[in-house]
């Protein structure tokens, strides 16, 4: 077969806490380090239904990122085998090529590195939101949000796979993207609802609170390895008192719903409106499924022309009923109208 140049991208590489921009530029890019190639033979190594072979040739490390190695590249001989799922398509492979596998001979590759785990993989993202208005990252939510709830040929959607911080054992031969479309879109759209629940509207910095949390984290461990646990911690310091519903001033309740836990809430809304001398009397009625998930749901109260007010609702059980005085003339109301949270709104 064609020998070829290959780059396989096992998982995100593990951004430091330096410069956010300049460090995503340094794992897209790395640069080798010279002291650290080695010449190698039959090296033999698989992931899920890939078997590679490295017959001969050299392997040099990349430079370290924030004292982390963050890729390899391969100079030399290998292949590549590809094992077919099922028996179906072991057949239709066998049909075509005359053999139940695919094979691939390569002379160079790239090989990227398994990092901290799915909250660096964010945190670029999130600086990318921050320079843009509210609401610009919708298209952003609504293609994470599709990727995560479609399901496959074989009936499995990515959210349903494992929690996010599984990384590179969430994928298989069912569903051999969902590392990715879990870690990528599910561990972003985490970051983007701690900026949406921390969001303090009608003070000249809305985003003060979730800016100061991130750079909290990122100077505690520059140049060290964090784990989930430790960005709960800072979190928890951070926490705005409308986050806290548990009332222990711990988020114990968001990460276990969508860190260490699986799937999306369900939640179905509506409400009344009682027009009155003091401007109008809103009564909103929300159902959760599964029962025993709690929500910040942000609520849209529609005015005049273009204009809406926003607040935010805290659900704590499956039935929540909320009754507000509003010093205006609302015309209609919606909930989630951004994608802000991650969950599937019905009326």
């Amino acid at each position: 077969m064609k020998r070829s140049s290959l780059v396989f991208w096992f998982l995100a590489a593990n951004l430091g806490a330096q410069s956010l921009p300049a460090t995503y530029q340094q794992v897209l890019a790395p640069a080798l380090d010279p002291q650290q190639v080695a010449a190698i033979e039959n090296v033999r190594f698989s992931r899920d239904a890939l078997e590679f072979q490295l017959s001969d040739g050299f392997l040099a490390l990349t430079a370290p990122v924030n004292g982390h190695v963050t890729a390899a590249v391969f100079n030399g001989h290998g292949s590549l085998t590809v094992t077919p799922p099922t028996a179906s398509e072991a057949a239709e492979v066998r049909r075509f090529l005359g053999e139940p596998t695919v094979t691939v001979q390569f002379t160079q590759a790239l090989f990227r590195f398994p990092g901290a785990g799915w909250l660096r993989t964010q945190l670029a993202a999130q600086a990318r939101f921050q320079a843009n208005p509210r609401g610009a990252a919708r298209q952003t939510l609504e293609e994470w949000r599709r990727d995560l709830l479609q399901r496959n040929r074989y009936g499995r959607a990515p959210v349903d796979e494992g929690p996010v911080w599984l990384g590179q054992r969430l994928s298989s031969t069912l569903d051999p993207s969902a590392y990715e479309t879990v870690v990528y879109d599910k561990g972003g759209y985490i970051l983007y609802m701690l900026r949406e629940m921390m969001l303090e509207t009608g003070t000249k910095q809305p985003d003060a609170s979730f800016i100061a949390m991130l750079h909290d984290f990122t100077q505690t461990y520059s140049g060290r390895a964090a784990s989930t646990a430790d960005f709960e911690a800072v979190v928890n310091k951070h926490m705005t008192p409308e986050m806290d519903l548990d009332g222990n001033h711990r988020m114990d309740w968001f990460f276990n719903e969508y860190v260490y836990g699986t799937g999306v809430p369900r939640v179905r809304f509506d409400y009344t409106l009682a027009p009155n001398a003091k401007g109008s009397l809103l009564t909103m009625r929300f159902h959760q499924e599964p029962a025993n998930w709690k929500e910040i749901m942000p609520v849209y109260l529609h005015v005049s022309g273009k204009r809406w007010l926003r607040g935010k609702v805290a659900l704590r059980q499956a039935d929540e009923t909320v009754t507000v005085q509003v010093p205006a003339a609302v015309q209609s109301v919606s909930v989630n109208d951004y994608d802000d949270m991650l969950v599937i709104v019905s009326r």
